[in-house]
Parts: structure tokens; sequence; C-alpha cells
């Protein structure tokens, strides 16, 4: 590894990883209160746990506050644990024809996150999760440059999570099974949930809070939504279509919804399917109110 470790301070501990080579690979399993400074370089991590505490997270981040690849972990049999960990400044991965759209990226990895914080990040996904079983609870993501979490074929919950300025969508599914409870959402600039490719998408509870569209199911996923609050929706509130021709219709089976019907509460095409408290729209239509 083209680089150095150094201890900077006795008090808070220092981990410095400065590479001439693109790829480091530490093995990361962190005290609290350690702060980890990365170069520009990816931290390919075989094995990841992080013990920070609330009063003493560990912090993950860019030298001098530079942007810095970001931490994979790949193909790992043990389930990383991350705890209280503050994962900020990342960016997305371009090495020839090796690339990586995650800031932080678990591929083929189980993963475990509770009370962290991602922030600031402009890779292509803040977290991007990939054939991998995961749960997230009690942790905030902000100020992205386009997706929160991308969760590819994989299967997990999200629960007690936020999100804050996210620019393209907060969560974005694709070949997933996922359920998600009480999250909330605001000033998310695309979808605050994108249910895709073949997804199914259990989502109880939750505020969102300003997005262009709130929930949308597409490409033959299935999406059921319970006791969701939305306002200061841009576009629609609900929307079911299909949009690659390898997949069929989405579907919504929705209730209890509370909705400041800032804009259409429902948008879909001719073959989707919504349904609203036992009553279902028919056809293709953009509609206000409640068939």
């Amino acid at each position: 590894m083209g680089g150095h470790f150094a201890t900077l301070s006795s008090c808070r501990a220092c981990l410095d990883i400065e590479g001439r080579d693109k790829i480091v690979h530490p093995r990361l399993h962190d005290p609290p209160g350690v702060a980890l400074h990365f170069d520009e370089v990816l931290a390919d991590v075989r094995r990841s746990t992080i013990e920070g505490t609330e009063e003493a997270p560990v912090t993950l981040e860019g030298q001098q506050g530079r942007d810095w690849k970001g931490i994979a972990v790949i193909q790992s049999p043990d389930t990383s644990h991350w705890q209280h960990a503050m994962i900020r400044h990342t960016t997305f991965f371009k090495d020839g024809p090796r690339e990586l759209t995650g800031g932080v990226t678990f591929y083929e990895s189980p993963v475990d996150i509770s009370y962290s914080n991602f922030a600031t990040s402009t890779a292509e996904d803040a977290l991007n999760i990939v054939r991998s079983r995961f749960h997230i609870a009690h942790t905030r993501f902000t100020d992205t440059s386009s997706d929160a979490i991308d969760s590819d074929f994989s299967n997990g919950s999200v629960t007690h999570t936020e999100f804050h300025n996210i620019k393209g969508d907060a969560i974005d599914l694709s070949g997933s099974t996922v359920d998600i409870t009480d999250t909330a959402m605001e000033q998310i600039g695309d979808k605050a949930f994108s249910v895709g490719e073949a997804s199914h998408a259990s989502i109880h509870g939750g505020t969102i809070s300003g997005a262009a569209i709130g929930i949308a199911s597409k490409d033959q996923s299935v999406t059921t939504i319970d006791g969701v609050s939305l306002q200061n929706i841009h576009e629609a509130a609900l929307a079911a279509y299909q949009k690659k021709p390898e997949y069929g219709p989405g579907s919504i089976t929705a209730s209890h919804l509370t909705y400041d019907h800032s804009a259409p509460l429902v948008q879909q095409d001719a073959q989707s399917t919504i349904t609203l408290d036992g009553r279902r729209f028919h056809g293709s239509s953009v509609s206000h109110q409640t068939p």
C-alpha cells in the first residue's frame, strides 16, 4: 500500500491514509473518537466494524476537507457493523474499467448501520448496497448531489432515518425487497421513494416534505404504503408507470395517507395501478382526488 499510518493525537486518535496508489486496503475496526482522514484514494475494505458513541463518533473524511473516493466493502462473508459513524465529503471512484457510483459501497457484503451520518456526498449514491442484506436505523443523510440510498438487488430495512437536502432520490430501489418505517424526508430534488425494476417495498409511516414525486412504483414493482404524510409535492404524490420495456407496469396500494394536495394525487399509465383506501384509479390518469 503506497502510504503510511500515523497516530496524531492521544486523546482523539487520527489515522491518515495517504496513498500513491489509487486503492488502499485497510482493515477498519475503529474505537470511539477516532477520525480517519483519507487522501483521494478509495479504501477497499475486506471487513469493517465502526464502534463510535454519541459523545465520540468515528469520523471518516477527506484530508483537509477535500473530497475522497470513499469506502467499498467487497464480498465480505462477515456482517459489517457501523454505529455512530460520520462519513463526509465522499465522491465516486473510477479507474479504467473499474467504477463505483457509491461514496460508500457494500457489494455482496451484509451490513448493519445505526446512529450514523452521511453528509455532503458528490457521488452518484451516498450509499450504494448491491446484492447484500442490510439494516439501516436512526441514521441521517444530508446534502447529497444525487441519491442518498441506492439498493440494487438487495434485501433489508430502513427505519427511523432522516433525509435532508437530497438532490436526487432519497431511497432508490432496483430489484430489491425493502421494509421502510418512519422515515423523515425534506427537500428532495427528485423522488422521495423510487421503487423500480421488480422491487417490493413496504412503507410504513413517515413524512415527506418537499419532493418532485412522493412515491414512484415502476417497472413491475409492487409498493404498499400505510400512514405516510406528504406535503409540498411538485409533480405527484403517487406515481405508477412502466419505464423500461423489459419490465411490466408498476403498482401501488396505499392507505391512510395525509396529503396537502399541493400537486396531483396520482399519476399512472394505462397498464399500471394505484389503489388508495380500497378505491382503484382506472386507466391512464392524472387525478387531484380519490376516485
